[in-house]
């Protein structure tokens, strides 16, 4: 053989082991449905639930107090709940006083899991109702809520 077919030789030898290698990674790293086998474990998993604020302020108006009178069952230490349209608690959270010189409440709910159609935030007495967001509005804006005159 002289120097020439070598060089010929080597050339597709080369070309062959560049396809077969390729083949080969093609195969290992997609299954038939298009989805890869191998699991890459330094990437966290997707997200599966969201953190809101909920804010509740109250005006004094003829009270003295923001915990005092027709407003007791709001105070620092009082639950609030997120629950979905079936009124199943999603997530609690706990009310805590801004400041000591406003009646601004203040409460951070984790673990809200996503897909619901609406949510509700609860707080207070029964007779308080129920303040509905969609998903998008919860994710970005949480509840703004204000009681009193």
């Amino acid at each position: 053989m002289n120097r020439s077919s070598k060089q010929a030789a080597l050339v597709l030898l080369g070309i062959f082991m560049a396809g077969a290698l390729a083949a080969v990674i093609v195969l290992v790293t997609h299954e038939s449905d298009g989805t890869s086998p191998i699991a890459f474990t330094n990437s966290p998993p997707p997200p599966t639930s969201f953190t809101a604020s909920v804010t509740m302020t109250i005006s004094l108006g003829r009270y003295s107090s923001c915990e005092s009178g027709g407003y007791r069952d709001i105070r620092s230490g009082g639950q609030v709940e997120i629950v979905n349209q079936k009124h199943e608690v999603l997530a609690l959270g706990t009310l805590t006083r801004s400041t000591l010189a406003s009646c601004e409440f203040m409460a951070t709910v984790a673990n809200i899991p996503f897909g619901e159609r609406m949510y509700g935030a609860k707080l207070g007495n029964a007779n308080r109702g129920i303040i509905w967001k969609t998903e998008s509005e919860a994710r970005s804006t949480g509840w703004s809520l204000t009681l009193g005159e």
